[in-house]
């Protein structure tokens, strides 16, 4: 068949579409965008679509290239540890029109030699592999690998009658620039999947995914040996196993848990003043055992005591004695006589309380301290006897003798008055010895006596 203008024309046209779509490539380099396009709007699942129509008369060449330009790897998180892709590294696309679908794995760069690869013509590409549409696999396999950006061609023929065309459409990398990625089995845990994990215990070439011992099983209680405390820990790989170690000498293991062994109370009687014996804890057991007292402690009562070291009285009262503690027992170290007007009490020479001088029956009545003791000194006066007026007020007696009556009873001052019997009034201010004064005389002479006449 001689091939007629139209159908030259037609080849042409597809040829020049072709050679401007790899030449567009090349220049847009990394980045990722439809070439020889005319815009679509890519169904679900793809974020990008490039096509390419070509009509001559009755004929119809139509080539639509659909991509998602989003990495992938078959992990649970998506690509998310590069450089280590987990399984395949990958890419999807789909030729949702035209007749085949071709990809260059490693684009070689310029126009001339994608052209020369390819070697599209009218039906077919002849010198690169047909693919077909979903993942495209840019690199597998444990290890690490080399990958490129793809470049992708579709051809579509349309001759349904005398008319004939066809028409090419790229998508893709015209570069031919190469990475490294890490292929492993895992890279985390949930690339393995429930009830697993990722061993990365030696080189990243030998991760894998194993069956974890500790998943889904329950944690058996911590347990007792002796008194050995065993706890369990969890290996992914051997699974659970028990770690020990020893409770205090103080405690017992028991339930499961080391706790504080509690002795019974016991009294044990004194053996000697220098040690007392008692019920105690020592590797795990209730032990007697001697407790030594301290230098200044003796056993009292089953028990080490501290000496009392404080001052005492002596026999007499007389003296205070002072005592300090050696060898567990008390010791004498000092004796201090009190004055003659104080005695001992409570371990302190204190002053002797002498009671009140008193006047009755016409005798003072008084009390002085000699030798530590109190003693009694009576002197016949002419004293009053005490009258209801009051204290602070004169009785005059039927001698005539005003006196001058403090409210203990005692005489210490005596007036004459020109007044009639048992007449009461209060003298002038100035007639009233103070009562210090009087004390002091009663004291010295015994009473104190103060005469004169008007």
């Amino acid at each position: 068949m001689v091939e007629t203008k139209q159908k030259q024309e037609g080849r042409i046209k597809s040829y020049q579409w072709l050679k401007l779509f790899l030449l567009f490539s090349l220049v847009v380099g990394v980045s990722f965008v439809p070439v020889l396009a005319a815009s679509c709007t890519p169904s679900s699942g793809y974020n990008s679509c490039s096509e390419n129509r070509v009509d001559y008369g009755t004929a119809h060449a139509l080539v639509r290239i659909e991509g998602d330009s989003t990495y992938r790897d078959d992990s649970a998180d998506g690509l998310a540890n590069l450089p280590y892709a987990v399984g395949r590294l990958y890419m999807r696309v789909k030729l949702s029109a035209g007749d085949h679908l071709y990809a260059i794995h490693r684009p070689p760069g310029s126009w001339d030699k994608a052209w020369a690869m390819a070697n599209c013509l009218e039906t077919t590409c002849r010198g690169i592999p047909e693919i077909s549409s979903g993942d495209y696999v840019m690199a597998s396999g444990i290890g690490e690998k080399e990958y490129s950006r793809p470049l992708f061609i579709g051809i579509d023929w349309d001759a349904p009658a005398y008319d004939w065309t066809w028409t090419t459409q790229g998508y893709g990398w015209s570069s031919g620039t190469t990475w490294k990625v890490k292929i492993v089995e895992c890279s985390v845990d949930i690339d393995c999947g429930s009830g697993n994990y990722c061993d990365k215990s030696g080189d990243w070439s030998g991760w894998s995914c194993k069956v974890d011992k500790c998943a889904g099983v329950n944690t058996p209680p911590p347990r007792c040996d002796g008194n050995l405390l065993e706890t369990p820990t969890c290996d992914r790989e051997t699974g659970y196993t028990y770690s020990s170690r020893a409770c205090a000498g103080n405690e017992v293991c028991e339930n499961g848990r080391c706790s504080l062994l509690i002795c019974p109370p016991a009294i044990l009687p004194c053996e000697d003043i220098s040690y007392a014996r008692g019920i105690v804890t020592k590797d795990h057991l209730c032990v007697e055992e001697r407790i030594d007292c301290a230098d200044t402690e003796a056993c009292l009562d089953s028990r080490c005591q501290k000496l009392d070291t404080s001052p005492k009285c002596s026999e007499d009262s007389n003296s205070v004695v002072s005592y300090e503690a050696k060898d567990n027992q008390r010791v004498e170290v000092a004796t201090a006589e009190c004055a003659v007007d104080e005695i001992c009490d409570s371990g302190e020479c204190k002053k002797l309380a002498l009671p009140l001088t008193t006047c009755k029956d016409k005798t003072l009545v008084g009390y002085i301290a000699e030798a530590h003791a109190i003693k009694t000194v009576k002197t016949p006066v002419e004293c009053c006897e005490l009258a209801d007026c009051g204290e602070g007020f004169l009785e005059c007696t039927e001698k005539r003798t005003c006196e001058a009556i403090i409210g203990d009873g005692i005489c210490t001052a005596k007036e004459t008055y020109e007044n009639s019997p048992n007449d009461c009034e209060k003298p002038p201010e100035s007639q009233i010895l103070p009562i210090s004064v009087g004390l002091i005389i009663i004291g010295v002479i015994g009473a104190a006596i103060w005469k004169h006449k008007k």
